[in-house]
């Protein structure tokens, strides 16, 4: 059996600990968990990863608006921006 690569990325403690909080396969995960772990991955990656001309991931913290490689993805906000708002 071939031994796999070592994964860089993986020796990272920002990126280690960000995946170490993704909650087990199956587990219930709500929207607003995800949407807080999604800003806290680009806020991980802008930390890790050198800037690129355009940020590939964006999130308006705002409008809770995501976009992807300049695609808007579905708007997720936390409730607690929710109630805010209202």
């Amino acid at each position: 059996m071939t031994a796999k690569a070592p994964i860089p990325a993986i020796d990272d403690v920002l990126i280690r600990s960000l995946f170490g909080r993704l909650p087990p396969p199956g587990a219930d995960w709500p929207a607003e968990a995800q949407a807080a772990w999604l800003r806290a991955a680009v806020r991980v990656f802008s930390v890790v990863y050198a800037p690129a001309e355009a940020p590939a991931i964006e999130f308006n913290e705002k409008t809770g608006q995501l976009r992807i490689a300049g695609k808007q993805i579905d708007a997720v906000t936390d409730t607690a921006d929710t109630a805010k708002a209202a």
